[in-house]
Parts: structure tokens; C-alpha cells; sequence
């Protein structure tokens, strides 16, 4: 746990930064609803929500919705994490497409009468209180990827920024590891609540 806090400390301006593109898109997604909504709803992204709302429903016993949940989330996790080697592009487009999605959502339920605050605070966060940190957590490592991926680059031509960057993937190669064990643990009990509430309220 020590071990696992140290490296969150360790890249906690990135951490800021993740959260930063999320809230933001959110308030991209909210703000521009009407515009977005129609582009979105032609995605792959909102093909693979509704598949996987409809998956729940048709068998939402605790054990089949703990898989799909915790499945999906760690597949997201791992994707932002290790695509990050590229530059950190993909961790940060990931970050505001899900923001946008967020956004999105609280919009719709705005339209329907509904507060989206209260939906925010009600429905929301009380699913994703730790995925959503478990998710941030992985893509500000990967962004950490990138960053350091394209120092390698300009590194090439400069010895001093070389023996830099090696160290600064030694410390990153010891911290993944604790990374990737905390993360999974935070989306194992993330699902495990998820899936009580499904199979509660169902």
C-alpha cells in the first residue's frame, strides 16, 4: 500500500492533469450536447455501451456483471496504460472521449426532467468512486509512457538527456508493477460494488 502511494505521489501533476481532461470534456460533452450526441450515437464507443447494458440485462446475476464490468474497465485501463508508449496521445484521447460521454449523459438526463447534478451524485459517482481514480491513475502512467518515449527520441542527440532518461525508465519500470497490482485491486472492488447494485436493483 506504501509502495503503491509513492508512485501515485510520484506522478501526481499528471494525475491532475488526467482529471483535468475528464472534468473538462464533461463539460465540453454537457455544453454541446445536441451537436455531439448525433456523432456519437454512429460510434463504435456507444455500439459497445449499449451491447454491454444489454448483456447485463439478460443474465444480471452478480458473478456475469462482476466479469463484463471489471473485464471492460481493466481492458480500458490496460489500453490507456500501454498505448501511452505513443507519445501519450491515446491515454489523453481516451480521457476526453469519456469525459464527453460523462457530459453527455448528464445532458440527456437534464432533457428528461431530471437534476444532473443529483444524477451526478446519486447514479454516478457512487459506481465509478473508484473506478474512475483507477482509470485516471492509468492513463497519467500512461502519458508518463509518452513523455519519456519522446525524450528517448530527442535524446538521441544529446549523451547528457540520455543518461537522464534511462534513469527516469528505471524508476518507471519499478513503480508499473505496484501500479498495475493497485489499480486491479481498485477495479476488482469497484466491480464487486457495481455488481451488487445491478443485481440488487434488477
Amino acid at each position: 500500500m506504501g509502495r503503491f502511494l509513492e508512485a501515485l505521489r510520484s506522478e501526481r501533476r499528471l494525475i491532475w492533469l488526467a482529471t483535468l481532461l475528464l472534468v473538462g470534456s464533461a463539460i465540453l460533452g454537457y455544453a454541446a450536447s445536441e451537436s455531439i450526441l448525433s456523432v456519437m450515437k454512429n460510434s463504435p464507443m456507444w455500439e459497445q455501451i449499449q451491447e454491454t447494458v444489454k448483456a447485463i440485462k439478460r443474465q444480471p446475476d452478480f458473478f456475469h456483471a462482476f466479469q463484463i464490468i471489471f473485464l471492460n474497465n481493466l481492458r480500458a485501463a490496460a489500453t490507456m496504460l500501454g498505448l501511452g508508449l505513443f507519445f501519450g496521445v491515446f491515454p489523453m484521447i481516451a480521457l476526453v472521449s469519456n469525459g464527453v460521454l460523462l457530459g453527455l449523459v448528464l445532458a440527456i438526463a437534464g432533457q428528461s426532467g431530471a437534476n444532473p447534478f443529483f444524477v451526478l451524485v446519486t447514479k454516478i459517482l457512487p459506481h465509478g468512486i473508484l473506478e474512475l481514480p483507477a482509470i485516471l491513475i492509468a492513463a497519467a502512467f500512461g502519458i508518463r509512457l509518452g513523455i519519456l518515449a519522446a525524450r528517448g527520441l530527442v535524446s538521441l542527440f544529446s549523451p547528457a538527456l540520455r543518461v537522464q532518461n534511462m534513469q527516469e525508465w528505471q524508476q518507471l519500470f519499478q513503480r508499473i508493477p505496484v501500479v498495475v497490482l493497485g489499480v486491479s485491486v481498485m477495479l476488482i472492488i469497484a466491480a464487486v460494488i457495481e455488481s451488487s447494485l445491478i443485481v440488487f436493483l434488477s
